[in-house]
């Protein structure tokens, strides 16, 4: 497993083209672009009952759908992950912001269950491949306060599912063609993204090596392999926690307590999703191994919570539940991922690691290429400590000489 292999350059210059968007401009428009897509993400869990209720089809049918997003998007991930770094962001973010909105077309005109697990799944691959080109844009965009980049990128896919279910859920409760509304509008913010995408200022330089990034390529850096061991049953947890409030909570609530209310379902999902924003908002940087033991432990009892609520038949205490178990997912995924953001710190330290990590932003599902040894947040951590423990030392060995070599000439 390669340790010390030069990473590519990582460019440093936005390169700006007569008739481009200001910085300012063209970083809100991706944010909104950004929020179209996590938004979306999250609108069609509390349609899902309501079209199986139009429908009638078998709720089985409800974790097909879901699962064809999860593969779609994993697809994207290992496929296209890195591909702007190679071609440039531009070109990805307007291709899978038109894969987004073939998506959106699709949910608005859907008759039957199979064209929404058509459109979910084409969903998935362009989330997948515009996920982590959106937290580099973001990052690269603005003039001033580049800080805003990484907190939006790290908080806003928890944030944004759950204010799609949220309003989705309202669009349900209050209008008579919630799907046709929330699509719509997701359509036209999905289109401005595409403009915003067309007219902004490119930041990466275009470099050989685009084909080579298309093959998936997994590797962990040596120290990093016992915390991505033991990591890897608590992010499963995790995301397991996470889809059972996208895939199944609705049916359950609609099942068990006869509720029908969308904006019931939509806050419900709502609760461990923006739990989970609101922790990796205001948690600041932990080890790896308080964020394991910590975020597991609430995972573990936001479960059990849930468990009990559902078998007592108490919807309070599931949705009590939700926002336990959304703390264990903003600890283990979102606070992770802030950590691998700040090793992209600024000092000379910084950009030795910076170099290193290329553009290390939320790539918990990533590949790496071979020059790049991190994949999971806990990793790049690891690997952020150790380039420094390795640049102090060298500091040292060098400043040790030097007043070796300076100490004759003071005794003299």
């Amino acid at each position: 497993m390669p340790t010390d292999s030069p990473a590519p350059p990582e460019p440093e210059t936005t390169t700006h083209r007569r008739g481009s968007l200001p910085p300012g401009v063209a970083f809100a428009g991706t944010g909104l672009a950004f929020a179209s897509v996590t938004f979306a993400a999250g609108a069609p869990t509390p349609l899902l009952v309501l079209f199986e209720h139009q429908w009638g089809f078998h709720a089985g049918i409800l974790t097909v759908a879901f699962a064809m997003y999860a593969f779609g998007l994993l697809l994207a991930l290992l496929v296209v992950g890195s591909l702007s770094d190679y071609i440039g962001r531009r070109p990805v973010l307007i291709g899978a912001l038109s894969i987004q909105l073939l998506a959106m077309v699709m949910f608005f005109f859907a008759s039957n269950i199979e064209w929404v697990i058509a459109a979910r799944a084409v969903q998935g691959l362009a989330t997948g491949a515009v996920f982590s080109t959106f937290t580099a844009a973001l990052v690269e965009l603005p003039p001033r306060h580049r800080e805003l980049g990484p907190v939006i990128g790290s908080v806003a896919p928890a944030g944004g599912i759950g204010l799609g279910a949220l309003l989705t859920g309202a669009a349900i409760q209050f209008t008579g063609s919630p799907a046709k509304i929330v699509f719509a509008c997701l359509a036209f913010v999905t289109s401005l993204g595409i403009g915003v995408a067309i007219l902004s200022a490119e930041t990466v330089s275009r470099r050989p090596g685009a084909r080579r990034a298309l093959r998936p390529n997994l590797s962990i850096p040596g120290p990093a392999v016992r915390e991505f061991v033991a990591a890897v049953p608590l992010q499963i947890g995790a995301w397991m926690f996470v889809g059972l409030f996208l895939g199944l909570i609705p049916t359950i609530i609609r099942g068990l307590f006869h509720t029908n209310g969308g904006l019931v379902n939509g806050a419900t999902v709502f609760t461990e999703a923006g739990m989970a924003a609101i922790v990796g908002l205001f948690v600041g940087r932990i080890s790896p191994r308080i964020s394991n033991q910590s975020g597991g432990a609430a995972i573990i009892v936001g479960s059990a919570v849930v468990i009990v609520g559902v078998a007592a038949r108490v919807l309070p205490l599931l949705v009590f539940g939700g926002l336990i178990g959304g703390i264990g997912v903003g600890i283990l995924v979102l606070v992770d991922v802030a950590n691998a953001q700040s090793a992209r710190g600024a000092g000379p330290e910084g950009r030795t690691v910076r170099g290193r990590l290329h553009r290390g932003l939320p790539r918990v599902w990533r590949p790496c290429d071979r020059r790049r040894p991190v994949d999971t947040a806990s990793g790049a951590v690891l690997e952020r400590d150790r380039l420094l423990r390795r640049d102090r030392r060298r500091r040292n060995h060098w400043t040790g000489r030097s007043v070796s070599r300076s100490s004759p000439s003071h005794a003299g």
